[in-house]
């Protein structure tokens, strides 16, 4: 039987990754900085990035993950984090590149993600303790135990700290008052700066434009 709830679902995280994808790629081109932009990019048979920039002064390489799914809903937040940061990992390790790494969670999962958005950023400020009592020393290993695509410690916490963690516009439509989500009154704002035309290529789904 065909779960239409799941679909549903499927269907509205699909919409806010290319909506976000459109947000940041219309942001970078109103700063003049944007080179190229690809959604969905497959780097390995298995593998692919949901966002790539290449950027321009400076020049340098930002990747996406974004995250909206059931996973965290059901409890899956800790597996999910660990393929991100499997992914982020796998695709520095293959293009033999450093680049900056962004994970935005949608609004709806907040809530599910707010342990492991702590450690992170227990970790990357250098706490003394959190509010758990725990050390740096003691979430450091725990964060490695639960979440490392690393063999080695010092190397996976040094990663951790180069990832930004955010939290996206919301893409709840508002019923009530006829009005567009946070999420797409964003992108009609920066469309309407007159920003358009500086865009070398955006790739989706294999077809360039």
């Amino acid at each position: 039987m065909v779960n239409i709830y799941s679909i549903n679902k499927s269907r509205i995280g699909y919409a806010y990754q290319y909506k976000y994808a459109l947000l940041i790629i219309l942001r970078f081109m109103s700063q003049g900085r944007l080179k190229s932009a690809r959604i969905d990019f497959p780097f390995s048979i298995n593998s692919s990035m949901d966002i790539k920039l290449d950027l321009v002064d400076p020049e340098r390489i930002c990747i996406y993950e974004i995250k909206t799914g059931e996973n965290f809903k059901q409890g899956n937040s800790k597996e999910e984090l660990r393929k991100v940061l499997k992914n982020f990992h796998l695709f520095e390790r293959d293009k033999k590149v450093s680049c900056r790494k962004f994970i935005i969670v949608s609004p709806e999962i907040e809530s599910q993600i707010l342990e492991c958005w702590d450690d992170f950023l227990f970790i990357k400020r250098n706490r003394k303790k959190n509010s758990s009592g725990e050390t740096q020393k003691e979430v450091q290993k725990r964060f490695f135990s639960e979440l490392s695509p690393f063999s080695s410690q010092q190397k996976f916490i040094a990663f951790i700290k180069e990832i930004e963690f955010e939290i996206g516009p919301s893409y709840e439509y508002d019923m009530e008052n006829d009005m567009l989500s946070e999420l797409e009154n964003n992108i009609c704002l920066l469309y309407t700066s007159d920003a358009a035309d500086e865009l070398d290529g955006v790739d989706l789904g294999g077809r360039r434009i």
